[in-house]
C-alpha cells in the first residue's frame, strides 16, 4: 500500500500502486490530444522560456567536466515524457533522447510533433517509469529529466533512487516543475488576486481558443489519483536532498518558483516580484 504522506482525505488512504498507474493511463489517454493547450501553467511563454534556460544551462555543466568534453552527444532519458515538452528542448540542444511514458496516447502526440524534425534521434518507450528504470542493468544515461512527473508516480523517492542507479558518472538529474509541500508554499495576497484574474481569463476567454475537448470524461477519482502527491502534500525536496547526500551528489541549481499561473503575464509577475512559491526546480550532478 502507498503510505508515503499522511492525508485526511479518505479517498486517498490505503491506495495501491496499481490504482495510481491505472488512473494515470486513463487520465492521460483522455487528455493527450489537448494536453498542450489544457496546461497553460507549463506551456505559457514565460514558463517555456525558463525551462529552455534551465536545460541549456544544465548542458553547459557537461562542458566543464573533463570526462565529458570529448563526448559529442548526450544520451538523455525523459521520464514521464508526455507530449515531449522537455524532450523537444533536449533534442533542440543536440541530445539523443529516450522518452518514457505510461501513456501511449501522449507518446503518439510527441511522435507526431517531432518525427519530421528529429526522426532517428529519439526513441518512444511506452512503459511505467519504475518498471523501466528497475529493468535497466547498466548505467546508460548522461542526463535524466523529470518534469511535472514525480507527483504522478506512486513513490517518488523510489523513482529518484532508481534514476540514480542507471545514471552514468559523471551524470546529471533534473527535477523540474514539481509542487512544493504545503508547509513550504508561500502565497502573497497580490498573487491571490492575480491568480483569480488569470483563472478567469483562462476559463472564459480561453474557451474560444481551446475548442477541442477531452477525448473522454475524467472521473474525480482518476483526477485525484493521477495527481496523488499534489493532493497529499507535494513532492518534498528534502527527500531528494537526503538521497543526493547518500549517493555523493552535488546540487548545481535549486530554485523555488511560482508555477501555477496559466498566462505569460501572470507567471512573469508572480516570479519577478516573488509573490508566490509553490513549485521548484532541482539540478544535481553525480560524479
Amino acid at each position: 500500500m502507498i503510505n508515503i504522506l499522511k492525508t485526511e482525505d479518505t479517498r486517498l488512504q490505503d491506495v495501491n500502486e496499481e490504482e495510481i498507474l491505472a488512473a494515470n493511463i486513463r487520465f492521460h489517454r483522455a487528455e493527450a490530444e489537448v494536453y498542450d493547450i489544457r496546461h497553460g501553467e507549463l506551456f505559457n511563454a514565460f514558463t517555456q522560456r525558463q525551462l529552455r534556460k534551465i536545460i541549456k544551462k544544465t548542458l553547459t555543466f557537461f562542458h566543464k567536466i573533463p570526462e565529458m568534453q570529448a563526448k559529442r552527444e548526450i544520451l538523455a532519458l525523459d521520464c514521464g515524457a508526455g507530449t515531449g515538452n522537455i524532450s523537444g528542448k533536449m533534442l533542440m540542444e543536440g541530445c539523443i533522447v529516450d522518452a518514457v511514458d505510461i501513456s501511449q496516447e501522449m507518446l503518439a502526440v510527441m511522435g507526431a510533433k517531432f518525427k519530421s524534425k528529429y526522426d532517428g534521434r529519439y526513441r518512444l518507450i511506452n512503459q511505467d517509469i519504475n518498471s523501466f528504470l528497475s529493468s535497466k542493468e547498466s548505467k546508460d544515461y548522461d542526463l535524466i529529466a523529470f518534469s511535472s512527473t514525480l507527483h504522478h508516480v506512486p513513490d517518488y523517492r523510489i523513482t529518484f533512487s532508481q534514476a540514480i542507479k542507471v545514471l552514468k558518472r559523471p551524470g546529471i538529474i533534473m527535477v523540474l516543475h514539481e509542487p512544493l509541500p504545503k508547509e513550504r508554499t508561500y502565497i502573497g495576497s497580490l498573487s491571490t488576486a492575480i491568480r483569480k484574474i488569470d483563472r478567469f481569463v483562462w476559463k472564459y476567454k480561453g474557451k474560444i481558443l481551446r475548442k477541442k475537448g477531452l477525448k473522454e470524461p475524467i472521473s474525480d477519482m482518476d483526477a485525484y489519483l493521477t495527481d496523488f502527491h499534489s493532493r497529499t502534500g507535494g513532492v518534498n525536496p528534502e527527500a531528494f536532498l537526503q538521497l543526493i547526500n547518500i549517493n555523493g551528489g552535488e546540487v548545481l541549481q535549486y530554485s523555488e518558483n511560482s508555477e501555477n499561473m496559466r498566462h505569460c503575464w501572470s507567471a512573469w509577475l508572480d516570479n519577478f516580484l516573488s509573490l508566490r512559491k509553490d513549485g521548484y526546480h532541482l539540478v544535481v550532478l553525480f560524479r
